[in-house]
């Protein structure tokens, strides 16, 4: 039946037989044999559809159920199918980077945050170290001079607010 539409574009075309074998990638002899059959390759029916410009629904109809679709069948077979294809890959391609990125990135800022922690309780225990060093010299300065009754001078108080830690 499929044969029969093929020799049907044939017969009302104004191409060579040799051409149109020659598009579908096979010789005169088997393309007349085409023409005999009841079903044809997918890789025949897509580059009919394109030489004659007709569209699939011309060769599938009402008999969808019969056509034998190559079990060698690749996405490339369909142009249009291949480029969705390639585009998802690319996207998805592009995805996959930008996870990876994100990824790091998280990281990153993970060991930042782990460096900074570490970093302010380093200047916290120097920070405290100083202050006790500080209270401790004022306090045993404090003792010595209430021993001695005199007071300290106004230069060697200890001013608190004034420490830089």
């Amino acid at each position: 039946m499929l044969g029969k539409k093929l020799k049907k574009l044939v017969q009302s075309s104004d191409k060579s037989n040799a051409y149109i074998a020659e598009y579908l990638g096979c010789s005169v002899n088997n393309l007349y044999n085409f023409y005999k059959k009841n079903s044809l390759d997918s890789e025949v029916i897509t580059k009919s559809c394109e030489l004659f410009n007709v569209p699939l629904s011309y060769f599938l109809g009402e008999i969808a159920e019969n056509i034998q679709v190559s079990k060698n069948l690749d996405i490339e077979d369909n142009k249009e199918s291949s480029m969705w294809s390639r585009k998802y890959l690319e996207v998805q391609e592009k995805v996959n980077k930008l996870q990876d990125e994100i990824s790091k990135a998280k990281d990153e800022v993970s060991k930042v945050k782990s460096e900074f922690i570490e970093f302010q309780k380093e200047a916290y225990k120097n920070q405290m170290e100083a202050f006790q060093k500080v209270t401790s010299m004022s306090l045993g300065k404090a003792k010595a001079s209430s021993n001695n009754k005199t007071t300290l001078p106004k230069n060697e108080k200890l001013n608190l607010f004034s420490l830089n830690f």
